[in-house]
């Protein structure tokens, strides 16, 4: 299993796939972690939200994951400390 970086400000290259993805700030640090069946979808409904655009969030990368009970357990792996 290995993330893919994408541009998250570039509507095209948003993945049409369901998985994992991950929001960095400047910093190449994860400032959001998000699971859906359709990442591109998802995005498009974050677009929307403030805290989710530059200069607060400038790169992503997500994993395909299929099952949603497996992208939950992964996603919330990644959240918890």
């Amino acid at each position: 299993m290995q993330f893919v970086d994408f541009d998250l400000h570039d509507d095209d290259e948003s993945p049409a796939e369901s998985g994992v993805y991950v929001f960095y700030d400047v910093s190449d640090r994860p400032v959001y972690v998000g699971e859906s069946g359709n990442i591109r979808r998802r995005i498009a409904d974050h677009d929307e939200t403030f805290c989710f655009r530059s200069p607060i969030v400038e790169t992503a990368s997500h994993v395909r994951v299929e099952g949603q009970k497996l992208r939950r357990q992964l996603g919330d792996t990644m959240t918890s400390s």
